[in-house]
């Protein structure tokens, strides 16, 4: 055998009886599969940042791709027969799969044929110790164990040990070599082949069941290769921290190329605050992505400075960039730092954007990016970062992350993790108040609005239970539009203010004067909404299609008027009762005994009106609720059903009679 090779060769073992077989399909794959590239990058770099040596300086991390003579690995080559085997006792149901992995390596190592891989290694981190069957040794957990993890650091981003499984599957032969050096100067080489159970001539020469994973080592498959002399000196490891080698990847310039490049975006995308606050460096290839660099290629990578992508994987990272890079540099870029009873320390970073379209992406202490949300939608535009960098709140996040690091899920911690979601959002709702609140009042917020398409996302309100004003309401203009003969309303846009002592939102709402000596038909929408010409025809049944001004309802005793009243609301929508129910939640500062209102919702190109077929206080009448009694300085709550059982953004005008 090659003396190259330090006679390493593969170790299977024979299945025992009784044990269960491995079949050839991988469950773990589907986390991973799909984004091959961006997984390597996410799981290699965070299980890195979660050893760090010298929290004073900056990970390195290094991918490149590098190869393998055929003919100078002939034990290694040996892992071709185990493939045969597989194919031999599955049949069609492994041909998928492992029929590519027998070509490749009849392409490879036949001739001078080259085995590629991708080399990743990091720096200033701890390397990984092995102790034999200690499931706290890190190497031991790594190569040996499944669904294991150990790491010094209980709040670490890998507690599933699921993220090895990235590097597995990035391998067409589900093959890697790991090579490193502890703190304390201790060398281990092994490597690994993950595939399932199969057929293979034991001692004896029999052909019998092997088990699916193997081990590439001098040591009888025992234990990884200690010392020095026992490792191939093209996997020897000269300083403290760990290689990883990931084998039989395709090597044309093409597919490196393009490899390269996914990488680069990938690690803009997960991990721009890391080395934006240099706690990270990253060489792919010959590009080094650092605190330096980092502008120069998120600019040419990123050059939008928005973020419209649907998918939160791919979202454009460019604007929340932005708006850490930026905070404090001017009225627009803002940081506000909280202590949390659960979470503890939390920043939120907000840009104000009148071009955005309300995104915030969360990060935890390793700085990752873990996803987008749109939640917390409104009319004033912004990008937000959310990051909690406390020890305990890190270990609380890390409690309902999902396996692959892509969002954080209550049902993980059935003991708190809906309070910790609950305690975000309030903090998030608590910040979006204080940056937008302005004296003449802050957004409507319907829950869930975002859902429906024909609303535009910029219209999208808020779940915020604070905000008690509407944002659709402008001043009414003397313009007529073209179409029709309803004024025109101008909506200045919110000045936003901060650090500012909150007042409370005021709806606004249709003033009607009282009769003097004979009826009055107040004009335009001073009586009520006009319907338009060329307006979107009416949902429902039940309501007047020709009404031109409001009127009260027949059984109101002639004579009377309307009279506006300075409420407040606040709408929630959700689904209860088996229907789509809408909260509107009214404060008034007087007593109202005979209250009545009009609502319209805002539709995909104009206002309409919808019927309202139930309400829990007053009558409905078409799109009016009559007979409204409502108390001074208390919620009054009116739960009502359209009649299309969607969900609306609501305009509310409020009148009494007098």
């Amino acid at each position: 055998m090659n003396i190259l090779e330090c006679n390493c060769q593969w170790h299977f073992a024979e299945q025992p009886y009784a044990s269960q077989d491995i079949g050839p399909n991988n469950a773990a794959a589907e986390h991973f599969i799909a984004t091959p590239y961006p997984s390597l990058i996410r799981e290699s770099i965070q299980n890195s940042l979660d050893v760090v040596a010298d929290a004073n300086q900056p990970v390195r991390m290094r991918f490149e791709f590098g190869k393998l003579r055929a003919k100078t690995y002939e034990g290694f080559y040996g892992l071709r027969e185990h493939i045969v085997g597989v194919i031999k006792l599955y049949g069609d149901k492994a041909e998928k799969e492992y029929a590519p992995m027998l070509k490749h390596f009849e392409r490879t190592f036949t001739g001078q044929g080259e085995l590629y891989y991708i080399k990743v290694s990091d720096y200033n981190t701890k390397g990984m110790d092995y102790r034999k069957d200690d499931t706290n040794s890190p190497f031991y957990a790594f190569m040996r164990a499944l669904g294991v993890t150990a790491k010094d650091d209980d709040s670490s981003g890998g507690s599933f040990g699921f993220g090895k499984s990235a590097y597995f599957l990035m391998s067409p032969i589900h093959t890697v070599l790991v090579s490193t050096m502890t703190e304390t100067g201790k060398t281990f080489f092994e490597g690994a082949a993950r595939l399932c159970t199969h057929l293979f001539r034991n001692k004896e020469g029999k052909e019998v069941k092997f088990q699916h994973y193997g081990y590439y080592d001098n040591q009888d498959g025992m234990c990884p290769a200690s010392v020095q002399t026992d490792i191939p000196n093209k996997f020897k490891r000269e300083e403290v921290g760990t290689d990883i080698y990931i084998m039989g990847v395709d090597g044309s310039e093409e597919k490196q190329q393009e490899a390269i490049d996914e990488m680069v975006k990938s690690t803009l995308r997960n991990f721009w605050m890391a080395i934006l606050q240099g706690r990270l460096v990253v060489e792919i290839a010959d590009i080094t992505i650092n605190s330096s660099t980092l502008d120069e290629l998120m600019v040419a990578h990123f050059p939008e400075m928005s973020d419209r992508i649907k998918n939160g994987d791919n979202y454009n990272p460019r604007p929340y960039y932005e708006a850490v890079k930026n905070a404090g540099t001017s009225k627009d870029f803002l940081r506000i730092d909280r202590e949390l009873p659960l979470l503890g320390d939390v920043t939120l970073y907000v840009w104000k954007n009148k071009e955005a379209r309300d995104g915030v992406i969360h990060l935890r202490k390793q700085r990752m990016f873990i996803f987008r949300y749109r939640k917390y939608s409104s009319s004033y535009g912004y990008y937000a970062v959310f990051i909690c960098t406390d020890n305990h709140g890190n270990k609380l996040l890390q409690s309902i992350e999902d396996p692959s690091h892509r969002k954080w899920e209550p049902r993980r911690n059935r003991t708190s993790g809906k309070m910790i979601m609950d305690e975000i959002d309030t903090f998030m709702q608590e910040c979006l108040q204080e940056l937008f609140m302005t004296d003449d009042g802050g957004p409507l917020g319907v829950t869930g609005l975002e859902d429906y398409l024909f609303v535009p996302e910029e219209l999208v309100a808020s779940e915020r239970e604070d905000v008690e004003d509407n944002p659709f309401f402008g001043e009414p203009s003397k313009e007529v539009q073209e179409e029709g003969t309803s004024p025109v309303s101008i909506i200045e846009p919110p000045k936003p203010t901060i650090n500012n002592e909150r007042k409370e939102a005021v709806g606004k709402v249709i003033t009607v004067t009282p009769p003097t000596g004979g009826e009055q038909q107040s004009e335009g929408p001073m009586g009520g909404h006009q319907r338009k010409e060329g307006k979107k025809k009416r949902k429902g049944t039940g309501s007047s299609p020709d009404r031109t001004g409001f009127t009260p309802s027949q059984d109101e005793t002639p004579g009377e008027f309307l009279e506006n009243i300075p409420v407040r609301y606040r709408v929630m929508a959700e689904r209860k009762y088996g229907t789509m129910v809408h909260s509107i939640i009214i404060k008034s500062d007087f007593d109202v005994e005979r209250g009545q209102i009009e609502i319209v919702v805002g539709g995909e190109e104009n206002d309409e009106t919808i019927d309202i077929v139930e309400s829990s206080m007053g009558t409905p009448d078409g799109n009016i609720i009559t007979n409204l009694r409502l108390e001074k300085g208390k919620s009054n709550i009116v739960e009502l059903k359209f009649a299309d059982e969607m969900k609306h953004a609501i305009k509310l005008t409020a009148y009494e009679f007098k």
